[in-house]
């Protein structure tokens, strides 16, 4: 095959790889890919005891491909249907190094995991270019990236993008700035006023200075009820990208 990407960690594809399966065209551009095997007698006989594996991350979606003994397994996720991405940590001294198994899980709206992608980091210990954690952050740049773009239409429209929580509470993002709205009363908090965001026992919580507009009384911390089947993670991307804080 024809090696047009790079290594999902940014690094060039060696002509020797070996990639036993095509990736899927709904996936779209292909961002970045990745094959356990690198090529060789020695990756070729790990290839043979205990299989390979070959993933994809493209525009629209991404895939992996596992091969053993002849035979093979397909597995893809197309951002379209997915509405949430779960991202867990679970941090454990082992010896003297830090342990982290680390876990993304993409889901529907219904919750259901659509694709997971699990893995384990050290620290202290060099991460290999076919490490699982290259695929798993690649993949949530992509799908970060994709829910950009499907509210670019909202932010040119109205120069931000509203996320209503429940019934009777929203979270606007703009560039530089947070806007809490309850009822009729509004507060906007600029980038430089936020201290974190974090979802809390099923809400959302804005810690911030108190803002200093009037038009809701003067608060350092906000919580909006997250209603069930309200997802907060393009609000959490868009926190990223627009006012430069990752929600914890």
């Amino acid at each position: 095959m024809t090696h047009l990407a790079p290594h999902h960690d940014g690094t060039p594809v060696e002509r020797n790889e070996h990639y036993f399966q095509e990736p899927e065209a709904a996936i779209g551009e292909i961002r970045s890919m990745q094959s356990s095997d690198l090529g060789g007698v020695p990756a070729a006989l790990a290839a043979f005891l205990h299989g390979s594996v070959c993933t994809y991350v493209g525009n629209l979606g991404i895939s992996r491909h596992r091969r053993r003994f002849g035979r093979s397994r397909n597995e893809v996720l197309l951002f379209a249907p997915t509405i949430e991405l779960r991202v867990t940590r679970d941090a454990r001294m082992r010896g003297r190094a830090m342990h982290t198994r680390v876990s993304y899980e993409f889901c529907d709206s219904a919750g259901v995991v659509l694709f997971a992608i699990r893995t384990s980091v050290t620290q202290g210990v060099t991460t290999a270019v076919t490490s699982p954690i290259h695929f798993a952050e690649a993949a949530e740049r992509a799908y970060s990236e994709y829910v950009l773009r499907a509210f670019d239409a909202e932010l040119n429209e109205h120069g931000f993008v509203r996320f209503a929580l429940n019934a009777h509470e929203s979270v606007c993002v703009g560039p530089a700035y947070v806007e809490v709205r309850a009822g009729d009363k509004t507060a906007r908090l600029d980038a430089t006023m936020l201290q974190s965001v974090v979802v809390n026992r099923g809400a959302l919580e804005i810690r911030s200075e108190a803002p200093s507009k009037k038009e809701m009384p003067a608060q350092s911390i906000f919580r909006i009820r997250i209603e069930p089947g309200h997802s907060v993670h393009a609000l959490a991307v868009l926190l990223q990208e627009l006012v430069g804080v990752r929600m914890g």
